[in-house]
């Protein structure tokens, strides 16, 4: 459907708009091509719904000043000199002479559909210390006359104008999509007391009004819940098991999955893969979002009994904090249930059983198992190793099996270590561990050690062979460790490598920060270097334009040599949108290199927004051409950068490997087998053990033959061979490498490969 929106602009005696806010810029805000309201409706309704402005180009003039309007009371906002909708009053009279205020009443109801007033100056919501701004709302007309007695309507060419929304001239579409999402009838989900973030930024309908950068310029989609409620989709009910179930990208498929509690309507689950498409570019991670309703509700303000509770899969790390990266679901074997954390239980404590497990990369689809209780299933649910370690040095290992059945179960657990792939010439160590009568809904550890000689790139193999159970996908796992030769390796434990300029009581400066600060963060806990707003009594009002973070004197030789750092960085740093929109919407962040105290090299430069912790790999070996002692320079400015956001550095590391990427397609664990001379059909799993996040894709290209040996179970001297074409994108620069053959019945097949990619330079 279409809704047609009326849209009214007022000034005031102290306070003229922009100059080039005229019509026909409003006009391109509400009703653009793309980045505008209408563009957004569009998109999330996925063609279902638009919204059509009507811009009145008139600029109507109040006989107050915006302080009249705007003056917060000790109680509320804008309400000192009464209730801001007398501001709607005033402009709706002053428009009656050139509007008809019938032709927006769509349904006949007599009522005006949709209202929206922009005022001039800007949002207190942008500015909350000014306390003679408007803050923008939604809200109705309740008494258009309070000179009369009772309640009168505003009532005007015979129809009535009731809800409205209000926003300022300097609105951004978060804002005004937020306020319209009122206007259509979704409640906010923010924690309107302030104790936390409610649904965070996963939904304009809470924080994600402010998605982009600028803030509020890519808002996000609306959640699984707000487009149920919008009836934009239809949820999938879950009654039975799906294993290996597809879920789509709910920004271009509506899929969304509703796992509901016996005996509890208004209580269920709500399931929804979030992808960076569209607006929701902005958001700061993806995969599956998995939230908790409570119907009976009507807020968030109570943390611990939520209506719409975001259950992160982080959230045992870094607590409750639904803007974070590490908030969805991906990558997981163990996955969601009622032994984790968040759990599946409901908010009385009783068991639902629901599970979701078998998580995939994110990706559009992914594919996840979801369940309730199984009888029979047991899980390698861990692999915990370091993601570096110094050659020599010994590595340790632990890998948890979960029993995720219903009664005890015997587990055999083989644990081997190859050496950058899984070939039996590669293998390194290895053992077979076991444990009896593992209890229903526990884990066990198991413990493997190991101390590499050479560099490379060490894969850990954990599987339980012969499981036998209901979902055999999650009885093998695999992770990795890279093996280096470090030159130089500084976790951000200590200063004492590192230099700073400024001064300790810049505004914008360097420290290390705990990760359990409220602004801290780390790749490897506790600590990392932040760059950003640190709040000072007396701050110095010279800081240097530029913030430098510079280790001491490295000694390097000729050889492979690379700098390998990881970080996350928000350089936007704002909460308010800074018009014009132009190249400094975002500080810089810069890595420079010095070679034997020569000229600073730039190697590579970072803007606007990306809070996942990202590794990277910068070649140095073409510039060493002899002993000297190098230098690596992290360098910040602070130009635009408000109170929030900054740029995080941890484990910098001069060493002789870089960062690579590689992946494993491996096949089931234990036998598959088929009928003599008919089809025998198995699953592969691709293992992402680079350490870049990866998307791979196994489609129509280059061709890549692998020959398997098979037994017949009536003559085991009866061998054939079968040949598996394995097709990889295009263009895609791939080694494939068969790893194992293991004949063990009739027609059985294991694969396991590697699908390398080759290394290429960081542009």
């Amino acid at each position: 459907g279409t809704a047609r929106v009326l849209v009214l602009l007022i000034d005031f005696t102290d306070l003229a708009p922009a100059m080039n806010h005229d019509g026909a810029y409003f006009d391109g805000r509400l009703n653009g091509t793309s980045g505008s309201v209408q563009s957004f409706y569009r998109e999330v309704s996925r063609n279902a719904f638009t919204v059509d402005a009507t811009v009145q180009a008139t600029w109507f003039h109040s006989t107050h000043p915006l302080s009249y309007y705007g003056a917060d009371s000790s109680t509320d906002v804008d309400n000192a000199n009464g209730p801001i909708y007398r501001l709607v009053v005033e402009t709706v009279r002053l428009a009656d002479a050139s509007v008809d205020f019938s032709q927006f009443d769509t349904n006949g109801d007599k009522v005006v559909d949709h209202l929206m007033v922009v005022h001039a100056g800007g949002g207190q919501e942008s500015n909350p210390t000014q306390k003679d701004l408007i803050w923008s709302h939604r809200w109705v007309v309740v008494d258009a006359d309070p000179s009369t007695f009772g309640s009168q309507s505003l009532t005007v060419d015979n129809v009535q104008v009731y809800g409205y929304t209000m926003e300022s001239e300097d609105f951004v579409i978060g804002t005004v999509a937020h306020e319209f999402g009122h206007d259509l009838g979704l409640r906010d989900l923010y924690d309107t007391d302030g104790s936390s973030e409610g649904a965070g930024v996963w939904d304009i309908m809470a924080g994600g009004s402010w998605n982009g950068a600028p803030a509020g310029s890519s808002p996000a989609h609306f959640s699984a819940w707000s487009l149920l409620q919008l009836g934009w989709v239809t949820p999938g009910d879950v009654t039975t098991s799906r294993v290996g179930t597809a879920i789509d990208a709910v920004e271009t498929s509506g899929t969304v999955l509703r796992l509901g509690i016996p005996g509890k309507p208004q209580e269920y689950f709500l399931v929804e893969n979030r992808q960076p498409i569209g607006f929701d570019a902005a958001l700061p991670g993806s995969g599956l979002l998995i939230w908790h309703v409570d119907d009976s509700l009507e807020s968030n303000n109570d943390d611990a009994h939520r209506h719409l509770d975001l259950l992160e899969a982080d959230e045992l790390v870094s607590g409750d904090r639904p803007t974070q990266s590490g908030d969805p679901w991906h990558d997981t074997s163990a996955g969601w249930g009622p032994d984790t954390t968040p759990d599946s239980r409901t908010y009385g404590g009783g068991t639902t059983g629901w599970r979701i497990r078998d998580i995939s990369a994110s990706g559009a689809p992914m594919t996840a198992t979801i369940a309730r209780d199984v009888t029979k299933d047991l899980a390698v649910s861990a692999i915990r190793l370091p993601f570096t370690e110094a050659a020599g040095k010994l590595v340790r290992t632990e890998v948890d099996v979960r029993n995720e059945g219903v009664r005890a179960a015997n587990v055999t657990l083989t644990l081997d270590v190859y050496r950058d792939a899984l070939q039996p010439a590669n293998r390194m160590t290895g053992s077979t561990l076991t444990r009896g009568g593992l209890p229903p809904q526990t884990t066990a550890t198991f413990a493997l050690n190991f101390t590499p000689t050479s560099t490379g790139r060490y894969i850990l193999r954990a599987r339980i062979p012969g499981a036998d159970d209901e979902i055999p996908s999650n009885d093998e796992r695999v992770a990795h460790v890279l093996v280096n030769a470090f030159r130089f390796r500084d976790s951000a434990d200590s200063s004492s490598n590192w230099t700073l300029n400024g001064f300790s009581n810049d505004l914008h400066r360097w420290r290390i920060v705990n990760d359990s600060e409220a602004d801290g963060a780390a790749h490897s806990r506790p600590s990392a270097w932040r760059f950003g707003y640190v709040a000072t009594l007396f701050p110095n009002l010279l800081a240097p334009p530029w913030h430098m973070l510079t280790s001491d004197p490295i000694p390097v030789v000729p050889g492979p040599t690379y700098l390998i750092f990881y970080h996350r960085y928000d350089l936007t740093g704002r909460t308010v949108e800074i018009l014009p929109i132009g190249t400094n919407d975002t500080d810089e962040g810069s890595v420079e290199v010095s070679y034997g105290g020569g000229p600073w090299i730039p190697l590579a430069r970072y803007r606007g927004r990306d809070l996942a912790w990202r590794g990277v790999s910068l070649n140095l070996t073409a510039n060493i051409t002899g002993a000297l002692n190098l230098q690596v320079r992290f360098n910040a400015s602070s130009d635009v950068m408000g109170k929030s956001g900054g740029w995080w550095i941890d484990d910098v590391m001069i060493a002789s490997l870089g960062l690579g990427r590689a992946a494993i397609l491996f096949g089931p664990v234990g036998v598959v087998e088929g009928p003599a001379g008919g089809k025998v059909r198995f699953d592969a799993k691709l293992a992402n053990i680079g350490e870049y996040e990866e998307g791979f894709r196994l489609q129509a290209g280059a061709t890549y033959p692998v020959t398997i040996s098979t037994t017949a179970v009536a003559d085991p001297a009866a061998g054939a061979s079968v040949t598996v074409q394995v097709r990889v994108a295009a263009g895609l620069p791939i080694e494939l490498i068969l790893a194992a053959l293991f004949i063990v019945a009739a027609v059985l097949v294991a694969l396991a490969a590697i699908l390398r990619r080759r290394r290429r330079s960081r542009p």
